[in-house]
């Protein structure tokens, strides 16, 4: 039933999707059930090594929103006294958190989504190959790429003179939806445009076997919101990121 739900709108639940029908071994859900409907639902995925990511969601407004987000919390791991991780939540349900939790900080992103016509990206003079974690003894890389790649379930690197320089890629692979993520470009190649030629790319490559692509980006990071409008997304949704013992930004 509840992925059922979560079909009807991907691109709100797009981890969700990924993490029950692919990691479902490390993943505990908690649901709110009222009449036999499940109106929302509590999602803590252990697969991350030191701390959880949570997410917390709601469906009806037949129940106050609020109360149905701090019942999940009440009665999640979350309250035990040696929770580590992040919880994420709409925007407008945070103060349901913090009736019972005290935050080390919080950040706030938006959802942003893709559907329609593919976009027409940009031409360049770069290409964009696919990557493996096993390529990086054939093409030199940064730390901080290496690492991005390795939390993608599909990479793609612009490559120069044997060196990636900049990467995306893809955290969810769904039928109904691609979440693309894990976008960088190498400080000293920026300002030229492989930022959007990546985004755009990836975003066209989705709509090749998904109906959406949707993304996640802090609301503090106006270069890449601009790019993400100018190639078509639009904000669906604000969330907030709300750090419990730990501090990981967006």
């Amino acid at each position: 039933m509840l992925e059922k739900i979560l079909a009807n709108n991907p691109s709100l639940h797009a981890f969700t999707l990924n993490d029950l029908r692919r990691e479902r071994d490390k993943t505990s859900v908690y649901l709110f059930v009222s009449n036999d409907n499940v109106l929302g639902y509590l999602l803590a995925y252990a697969g991350l090594g030191r701390y959880y990511s949570v997410i917390v969601e709601v469906f009806s407004d037949t129940v106050e929103p609020r109360t149905i987000v701090r019942q999940l919390l009440f009665n999640s791991i979350v309250l035990r006294r040696d929770f580590t991780g992040t919880i994420h939540v709409d925007k407008r349900y945070l103060d349901a958190v913090l009736d019972l939790l005290r935050p080390s900080s919080i950040y706030y992103y938006y959802v942003m989504e893709y559907s329609g016509k593919p976009p027409e990206c940009p031409s360049s003079s770069y290409d964009i190959i696919e990557l493996e974690y096993e390529l990086f003894g054939k093409y030199r890389a940064s730390y901080e790429i290496a690492r991005r790649v390795k939390g993608l379930k599909k990479a793609y690197g612009v490559v120069v003179n044997d060196r990636i320089v900049g990467v995306g890629g893809y955290y969810v692979v769904e039928p109904e939806v691609y979440l693309i993520g894990g976008i960088y470009v190498e400080p000293e190649y920026r300002g030229r445009g492989i930022g959007k030629y990546i985004s755009c790319f990836l975003t066209r490559k989705a709509l090749e076997d998904a109906e959406r692509a949707v993304l996640w980006v802090n609301t503090e990071n106006k270069p890449a919101i601009r790019i993400y409008d100018s190639i078509g997304y639009r904000v669906i949704r604000v969330n907030a990121w709300v750090n419990i013992n730990i501090n990981v930004k967006p």
